[in-house]
């Protein structure tokens, strides 16, 4: 008891001692901290005048964890959950959201660098993306409505940005051959500036059949044109394998907790049938950004994505080939206590899904063939107003219509179209600054 006793003492002197110096400081030598500004909802002003629940994660709240993923940073916010199903497949949940794709993520829109990263299907292959290649993410809990359509889970916001660093390298070891190497040069200046990153990372994993292996690639640049106009491009190309080492029942995982899932029933194993997923994409895109005057901007953003998927699984041997191109397009209109936002966003996408049976990790007999094109549409509008008395107002509006059609060759001829009524998703937010 005397020592806590003596150590609170000590706590208490040291406390005092620096109140005391720090009175002394001269009031010129202090240092303010800027203001976190907000860049969801096309606000890009501080935080707490932000009608909005919105977590910001930064490149210094990203470097206090491992740098292997952003599971750590994420999940110390409230309200957000990552999970990792097996080393490289991620589920992503806002406020207890947790629709999900077989791989990948669904029901949170991404973007990066204000480019859909979200197929036109709604779903995102976070698990491309190297530590390194992000250095701010901002997380919308709660549906994005107006500017980002009529999902419920929630906006996931990533940027890539300069950095003051010319060069930067990265290694680090770990358990089960945990191995990752990153680095990335830049070049230019505040008017054109180039980056190039590159990064590899490996692991053999804790149970049996889950190594993971990622090459990734990235570049952005950015150059200005004439006095009012900006050019900047996002690309990257990543080649992902990481096996699934399956479920296990309580008394298996009891018995062996590192073991895959073992043969059972008319089922090979896991490591018999080479259990993994496979995914070679490459994604680009290019954003023009233009001021007509002093109060009014557009942005323009075309991009494209090509994806080669395949999964040999327990019960079949899967292969997908994946297009989507898209454009979206946000004018944002200054007036003396607010803004104006609107704009559109076009998505279209066509997947070709074959299945075939899975001998060994070996493609088999073919069981289905069909093609899966699909189409997202949304025009949205907002405003938001600077009230008396520190009071800040959102209204916005979405509307959204989505079509997917669905063509089966293998075994019979088979074809449907679904189109879903156009949706309109309102949005309204009322905050007070005290």
């Amino acid at each position: 008891m005397d020592m806590k006793f003596a150590m609170l003492g000590l706590m208490v002197w040291l406390t005092m001692c620096n109140t005391l110096i720090a009175q002394e400081v001269n009031s010129d030598s202090s240092r303010l901290l800027q203001s976190v500004e907000v860049r969801a909802f096309e606000h890009q002003k501080p935080l707490d005048e932000i009608p909005a629940s919105v977590v910001i994660i930064g490149k210094q709240e990203l470097d206090r964890f491992g740098n292997n993923s952003f599971l750590p940073a994420l999940n110390i916010n409230p309200g957000i959950r990552m999970e990792e199903r097996s080393p490289g497949s991620y589920r992503l949940s806002v406020r207890g959201s947790s629709l999900r794709s077989p791989f990948g993520v669904r029901n949170v829109k991404i973007y990066w660098n204000e480019i859909p990263f979200t197929d036109p299907g709604g779903n995102t292959y976070l698990n491309l993306i190297d530590f390194s290649s992000v250095n701010n993410l901002e997380v919308i809990k709660g549906p994005g409505s107006s500017l980002y359509g009529a999902g419920t889970g929630g906006v996931l916001l990533m940027s890539s940005r300069p950095e003051s660093e010319r060069a930067r390298l990265e290694i680090t070891r770990g358990g089960y051959n945990l191995f990752r190497a990153a680095g990335n040069m830049q070049w230019g200046n505040s008017k054109r500036y180039l980056k190039v990153t590159l990064a590899r990372q490996s692991s053999d994993g804790y149970r049996r059949q889950s190594a993971m292996e990622r090459n990734f690639a990235q570049v952005i640049a950015r150059t200005v044109l004439g006095k009012k106009s900006t050019l900047s491009f996002l690309g990257f190309s990543s080649k992902l394998n990481y096996q699934t080492p399956g479920g296990l029942t309580l008394a298996q995982y009891e018995a062996d907790p590192a073991q895959a899932r073992p043969a059972g029933g008319p089922f090979a194993s896991a490591e018999d049938q080479h259990a993994a997923v496979n995914n070679r994409t490459s994604f680009g895109g290019i954003t023009f950004e233009h001021e007509w005057n002093d109060r009014f901007t557009t942005s323009f953003i075309v991009y494209g994505n090509n994806t080669n998927f395949e999964n040999p699984a327990i019960r079949n041997y899967e292969v997908r080939k994946e297009l989507s191109a898209g454009m979206r397009v946000v004018n944002k209109l200054k007036f003396k206590n607010g803004m104006f936002a609107f704009g559109l966003e076009d998505q279209s996408g066509h997947s070709e899904i074959n299945v075939f049976q899975n001998n060994g990790g070996v493609k088999g007999t073919q069981t289905s063939s069909g093609s899966a094109p699909t189409a997202l549409r949304m025009g949205f509008v907002q405003a938001d107003f600077d009230l008396p008395a520190s009071f800040f107002l959102t209204t916005g509006l979405s509307l959204n219509n989505y079509v997917t059609r669905f063509k089966q060759t293998v075994p019979d001829v088979f074809s449907a179209t679904q189109r879903a009524k156009t949706i309109a998703v309102p949005r309204i937010a009322l905050s007070k600054k005290f």
